[in-house]
């Protein structure tokens, strides 16, 4: 099982260098390199793929992203045929036991806690080639930004306190580089404001993310496609935002449907799996969208990611089809 690698935890970024790392490390080109989404896919699939002899190469690499059956999140899959094979890990526990040693097989379970009790985690969790990527706790980071400025004899008013742990608590391996870049910048026991803050720490992937959502909703195209091209530009790969976009929306419409039928935020909490916080403000959100546009939006959304990762009517190009999208609107 020395090619098969299980990468999980909250860290997107971590996740995403790790797959390049691993990538680059088997001077694979792109001829034979395969990526599946998970929630687009089923394992048979990718299992076929596993299986195929690299072209003109010593190595492929087969890559499963968003493998959310492996987590201990609830999947919703209104296709029962689909549902049944997704979660069908006869053929994928088989290829773990026996694989084709030209294949690097990478899973890939983010932003959900890894389901220990799954066969599949089972068998790969505790290797050498099993990689956990958690955030830095907020309390974690918000000690240390105290004693790095008590240290440094800086002070900071408690707006500017709030705006930097906003922004880089999401980020368990570069806040500490933000933090010294912040440092650097500063004189000698200059107190720090929110002005200072603002155009030197840059905003997380999640806040801009979640500003594109508004940007769409608010149906500010201009605004949408300056976020969506400024993320683009910081390497965020394309699928990624789409996905995250997408996933959003999904749990919009539901928490939208359980408030129609006078549901909870217990019974979001409990439908879509998430914590209680996270209930209340997609609760809050989702009071204020209209159910047809947020069913349109997210139809159209779901066209789009057929259109660039299956029938390729964009050219694989999701940029140009995201710019479509918008137009729609």
């Amino acid at each position: 099982m020395d090619n098969i690698y299980l990468l999980y935890g909250e860290s997107i970024r971590d996740i995403q260098n790790k797959r390049k790392e691993i990538i680059e490390n088997s001077h694979v080109d792109d001829f034979n390199i395969s990526i599946f989404d998970m929630e687009q896919n089923t394992i048979e699939k990718v299992i076929e793929d596993a299986y195929t002899i690299p072209f003109l190469s010593e190595s492929r690499v087969v890559v499963m992203m968003n493998s959310i059956f492996l987590s201990t999140t609830k999947e919703k899959i209104e296709d029962d045929t689909l549902k049944k094979e997704k979660r069908d890990f006869t053929k994928l526990i088989e290829y773990i036991n026996n694989p084709v040693d030209s294949t690097i097989l990478i899973i890939e379970c983010p932003k959900f806690n890894i389901d220990t009790k799954n066969p599949v985690v089972s068998l790969l969790k505790g290797g050498k080639r099993d990689f956990s990527f958690p955030l830095a706790s907020k309390d974690k980071i918000a000690k240390y930004v105290d004693e790095i400025l008590k240290t440094t004899n800086h002070e900071i008013t408690l707006d500017a306190k709030e705006l930097l742990l906003k922004r880089i608590q999401d980020d368990p391996l570069g806040y500490k580089n933000e933090i010294e870049k912040l440092l650097l910048y500063l004189n000698d026991k200059e107190k720090i404001t929110i002005d200072i803050i603002k155009p030197l720490i840059t905003e997380t992937d999640n806040e801009n993310i979640y500003s594109l959502m508004n940007a769409i909703s608010s149906n500010d195209k201009k605004r949408a496609l300056d976020i969506y091209y400024n993320l683009v530009d910081q390497d965020l790969e394309p699928i990624y935002i789409l996905n995250s976009i997408i996933r959003r929306f999904t749990q919009l419409l539901y928490a939208k449907e359980i408030l129609l039928s006078r549901g909870t935020k217990e019974d979001i909490q409990e439908t879509l799996g998430i914590s209680s916080g996270q209930a209340y403000y997609i609760l809050k959100e989702a009071k204020q969208l209209d159910y047809n546009k947020l069913s349109k939006t997210l139809h159209d959304l779901k066209d789009l990611d057929y259109n660039t990762k299956i029938d390729f009517k964009y050219g694989s190009d999701t940029v140009i089809g995201f710019e479509l999208f918008l137009l729609k609107q």
